[in-house]
């Protein structure tokens, strides 16, 4: 499981997005699920490395050339 601070800190920047262009995600209701598992809320299952493949496969869909454009190659 990843570092406390670090699933915070990832939390505090999904939220500034939602505020700034909640459109960018596929739901409310997946945003919610996204947060409560950054914190381990109403007993989601806590584990990063899901939450950052579920992003990735919506940034895949929604926006290749932007992930594209940050995501290193060997992480592709």
């Amino acid at each position: 499981d990843s570092p406390t601070i670090l699933r915070g800190y990832a939390e505090a920047l999904m939220q500034k997005a939602w505020e700034l262009s909640p459109a960018i995600f596929p739901s409310s209701e997946r945003f919610t699920d996204w947060s409560n598992r950054f914190h381990g809320l109403h007993d989601a299952f806590t584990c990063t490395s899901v939450v950052a493949g579920d992003m990735q496969r919506h940034a895949r869909q929604h926006f290749p050339g932007v992930l594209s454009s940050i995501l290193p190659l060997a992480w592709a």
